[in-house]
């Protein structure tokens, strides 16, 4: 069972944070271009946080900043939350508006096939970054695409 997280910005940041560093591609990137978890903590200070629990723990979250959504979730919980995924979504619509920026990294295969099978749309693609949109009448959140 997941259930959503508001007032614990601090704790759900850190637990982003930890998920990006426990996958080995943001990792990588992470080291190869001096991005320390305290650089993330710190640039995205401020950001509207939404964490989600599973069973629970405390699995990660999303925040929104300047119209676009970072999502970070655990990898044990990668299967167990997406029930939580609509009202993340519908409440970053809601406070940024639609659609969204989702911003996820050229090296990054998981998540791009993920942001595609819930109905982002690729906008533009560089070396380091692939541009989706998040439109909030064409999520699919029950992964049926």
């Amino acid at each position: 069972m997941s259930a959503l997280v508001l007032g614990r910005p601090a704790e759900v940041m850190h637990t982003i944070g930890a998920a990006q560093m426990a996958d080995p591609a943001e990792r990588s990137f992470g080291e190869k271009h001096r991005i320390s978890r305290e650089d993330f903590l710190r640039r995205y200070d401020g950001a509207d946080v939404v964490g989600v629990e599973v069973d629970g723990q405390l699995a990660g979250g999303m925040f929104f900043i300047s119209g676009a959504v970072h999502i970070g979730i655990l990898p044990q919980y990668r299967s167990r939350w997406a029930r939580s995924l609509k009202p993340m979504f519908e409440r970053g619509f809601a406070l940024h508006g639609s659609p969204l920026l989702a911003r996820v990294g050229a090296y990054n295969r998981g998540a791009q096939a993920f942001v595609e099978r819930i109905g982002c749309e690729k906008l533009d693609e560089t070396a380091l970054y692939i541009d989706y949109a998040a439109f909030q009448e064409r999520m699919c959140y029950g992964f049926t695409r």
